[in-house]
This record gives C-alpha cells, structure tokens and sequence, in this order.
C-alpha cells in the first residue's frame, strides 16, 4: 500500500513495484498527487487498485482492515508545504500510518522524510553527512521531520511496529512538478543558496523496493554524496551558467548506509539523468 503513489516519486515506486508482481493499493487524495501518473500503470496492470481517500481520515483504517497490505510506504507526508497547516497534515500522515499499522499488525511501514529539513546546516568538512552525525533542524520542516524519526523509533520499541526511514536528497526526473523541479532553477540561471545532491527519481524507487525487506529500525540516506553547484548543473543541462555565481551553502549526503543495509547506490549518473526528452506523463509536459 502506497500513500502518495499518484505522486512524483510515489508514481515511479507503483511502476517498480509492480513490475517485480506485487499487487499494488494506491492511496491519495489527489491534492498534490495526479491520475495521470499512473496512467501507463492503469493500462497494463489489473493488480493496481487506486483509492481516492484521504489517509488522515476514517476510511483509511477501514481499508487497511480489508486489503491487510504487507507493508505500508507512505511518501506524501511532506509535499504539501511548508506552512504550519501543511506540517500538521504531514506529521497526521505519519501517526495514521503508524496507527494503522500498530492496530492491524501490518510488519513494516517506510516513510520518506526530506533530508536537508532533517539534518540542518553543515559544514564543509562533515559533507557528505552520514546518519550518525545526528539531526540539526533549524526549521519547522526540519523539527517536523526529527519527530517523525523519534515516533517510529518509539513505535517500533513499544509496538513492535518495524520501520525504515528514508533521508531523501534532491530527486528529480519525469513526471515532476515544474515547481518542484531542483533541476528547472539553476537552467533558467538562477544560483542556488545550497548545493544539491541529486539523486534520479527511478534510482529511488529501487531503494524503496529494496527496503520492503531491509533497514529495519533504521534511517537511510538515499543521495549520490556528491554535492552540484548550480553551474555545474546548468552545465550538465546543456545551459550556460547564471552570470553571478552566490557562494552556496554545500550539501549532500552519503549513500554507504544504503549500500550495506538495502545493497543500494544510486546507478543513474546526472548526464544520463539530464537527457532532454518530453514526458507525456509531466503536469506541465515542459521539456527537460
């Protein structure tokens, strides 16, 4: 069961999952989630069941009695925003999940959490930042998202409710919002306050698959470790460089716990990643 999987990143999880035979229940609301993602998914596999519900709501518990998933991803609890009512959504997301799967014995549940928000500022020398250099939010997403760690580790203590967290870096690829594209900024020249850490959104998805059965109790960073400037991601686009270049904060993280926890690493590299095409299945069907 995946709540967010009409979504960008959720989308692309469906497709992985289903094509290694699972059936798949989508749960979303469309808020930010769109049916289009999941067009080529709907034409070709009967084992796709989408529901159109809120998963803060009453109904929700209700499926997860009916359809008993084996695990429950949850990747929309931060794409709303960033304001207080959206934070208050995401940390709801979360408990719900949790509840759900306390009260129905479901065996896992994995959680995305933004990792910039989770780890805070660092320093040169920390980059990439490896999990056990411990959480330093300095905003309302970044405290949001501590708390969401600190809930699974005391469900799974006091519940027996088995999760892995999933520290995500800057994704990008097909079917992403042009808004929330990390790529779009930096090829229309504007610099970027930080580095990104790019990790391609399929790369993703095989992580999370990888995870359905691995990571217990655990928080993983899924990023490349290598921090892009925006002109050297502007450059990998084909695009010229902003003419002023802003100092920008560095960041990325490191992929080693993934690599032997999930035996995961990011295997798209960013020129590969970057390859200008028109997806039919883009919101805005902008051309990367």
């Amino acid at each position: 069961m995946i709540i967010g999987g009409a979504g960008f990143v959720g989308s692309h999880i469906v497709d992985r999952l289903l094509a290694e035979g699972f059936a798949v229940d989508v749960v979303d609301d469309l808020t930010t989630g769109s049916l289009a993602n999941l067009a080529s998914a709907r034409s070709q596999h009967a084992s796709l069941t989408i529901h159109h519900l809120d998963a803060t709501g009453a109904e929700f518990p209700q499926l997860v009695t009916l359809r008993r998933p084996s695990v429950i991803i949850n990747v929309a609890a931060f794409t709303a925003g960033n304001d207080v009512t959206a934070l208050q959504r995401s940390f709801h997301l979360v408990t719900a999940t949790i509840d759900a799967a306390r009260r129905y014995q479901i065996p896992k549940v994995i959680i995305t959490v933004p990792a910039v928000s989770l780890y805070g500022p660092a320093n040169a020398k920390e980059i990439p930042l490896k999990e056990a250099r411990g959480f330093q939010p300095d905003d309302e997403v970044g405290v949001t998202a501590v708390a969401v760690v600190r809930l699974l580790e005391v469900a799974r203590a006091r519940h027996a409710v088995e999760f892995t967290a999933l520290a995500l870096a800057d994704v990008y690829g097909p079917r992403q919002r042009r808004d929330q594209d990390p790529v779009a900024g930096a090829c229309a020249g504007k610099p970027l306050e930080r580095t990104l850490d790019l990790v391609y959104v399929e790369d993703i998805a095989e992580a999370v698959f990888k995870a359905l059965g691995r990571g217990g109790g655990l928080v993983v960073n899924l990023g490349s470790g290598e921090a892009v400037t925006s002109a050297e991601l502007a450059r990998a686009a084909g695009h010229e460089p902003a003419a002023v270049v802003l100092r920008a904060q560095r960041f990325a993280i490191s992929p080693v716990r993934a690599r032997i926890h999930l035996s995961w690493a990011p295997w798209t590299s960013l020129a590969d990643g970057l390859v200008s095409e028109t997806d039919p299945q883009k919101p805005d069907g902008s051309v990367r």
